[in-house]
């Protein structure tokens, strides 16, 4: 990085510093997303040394080049912090911990809670942020053994299940969710150091009743859809095995419900005699027989995997390191129902009241 660069940066984070002070304003959350913009620009053979690559495309455009997008924005004003234009095939979840570093040099103190989405969530990111003593409040991915764990907490939880109420509500009003804590200890093995990292953590098992109405109507819809597809299939099932049992993974998997609905295919082999001329058969008319294959397609709903899907819709993991006396459950909640502040601000970007897709770049 050259020294204009460096310089750059440094102005950059003194004004910020000086606005913070000038107008008080609180330093207790803040907030990171990233996002994709696709361009509209002619492939070259020296895309290895510029932004503008093929990659995952959040404008469901992936065959134009893109460039990445992040942003670090302070609450509750949505002031930015921390901006970074970035190649266009990239993963997001290195850049957590390195744009979290950004921020405290920004605030000028580690104290703040990091809000982020999933991505944020590895093991290597939250224990980088811990071991500099710093906050963190991010959604688990469902993958890995977070799935078995939310199960588990749910059919058997270990601590009380409170009431989820946001700061504007008042008592009469229904509460937007409920949920409960759970506290273990972390470990991590840094591979740069060779060292163990230990540090605590407050999972927060979250149950919200309007999330669960949406994923179970989700849900059914996708299994009458799926239903309705392999009736279709099974009145006219073809000839040909691996073509049957390869449209009906098609199904299963492209409505999402390999886990609540069961296939059988069976196979029955048919020999018949038949004369070997037309017309009305003599006593000498020769007789051949042929030998034909029938298909048949069964299914049938897997009760027990659908119940428990229900029992599990609407839950969410969240964990977060910071004591309970700086970010209650309710609170963690509610900051990260704000993080649709940042995406709001992209999709005003791109497509809204301030719109700059599609970009054109033109080399002269």
């Amino acid at each position: 990085m050259g020294k204009q660069s460096l310089a750059r940066q440094e102005i950059e984070i003194k004004l910020v510093r000086q606005i913070i002070r000038a107008y008080e304003l609180p330093t207790k959350i803040a907030r990171t997303d990233t996002t994709s913009f696709s361009v509209n620009h002619e492939n070259t053979s020296h895309l290895e040394d510029n932004l503008l690559r093929h990659g995952y495309s959040k404008d469901k455009r992936p065959d134009l080049l893109q460039y990445r997008q992040l942003l670090a924005t302070l609450d509750p004003m949505g002031m930015p912090l921390v901006s970074a234009t970035l190649e266009g095939n990239g993963a997001d979840d290195p850049l957590y911990f390195p744009t979290w570093q950004k921020i405290r040099k920004v605030i000028g103190h580690k104290h703040f809670v990091f809000i982020a989405d999933c991505k944020a969530g590895s093991i290597s990111t939250r224990a980088n942020i811990a071991l500099n003593g710093g906050f963190y409040c991010v959604p688990l991915p469902m993958s890995g053994q977070n799935p078995q764990l939310l199960k588990q907490w749910v059919k058997q939880p270990s601590t009380e299940i409170i009431d989820i109420r946001l700061p504007q509500q008042e008592e009469h009003e229904t509460a937007v969710g409920k949920g409960f804590e759970i506290e273990l200890g972390k470990f991590w093995l840094n591979p740069e150091t060779n060292k163990w990292v230990r540090w605590h953590e407050r999972y927060s098992v979250v149950y919200s009743h309007k999330l669960a109405l949406g994923a179970i109507d989700s849900q059914n819809k996708r299994i009458n859809q799926a239903q309705l597809a392999l009736e279709k299939l099974a009145n006219k099932p073809g000839t040909e095995l691996d073509v049957l049992t390869h449209k009906v993974e098609n199904i299963l998997k492209r409505h999402r419900v390999t886990d609540f609905l069961s296939t059988t295919i069976t196979e029955q082999t048919l020999t018949e005699t038949r004369h070997q001329r037309r017309g009305r058969p003599s006593k000498n008319t020769l007789q051949q027989q042929v030998t034909s294959t029938r298909l048949q397609l069964q299914f049938e709903k897997i009760d027990s995997a659908i119940v428990e899907a229900e029992t599990l819709a609407g839950w969410r993991l969240y964990v977060t390191n910071a004591p309970t006396e700086q970010l209650t459950l309710s609170e963690s909640v509610m900051y990260y129902r704000d993080e649709w502040l940042l995406e709001r601000g992209f999709h005003r970007f791109k497509r809204g009241s301030l719109p700059a897709l599609p970009i054109y770049f033109h080399q002269s």
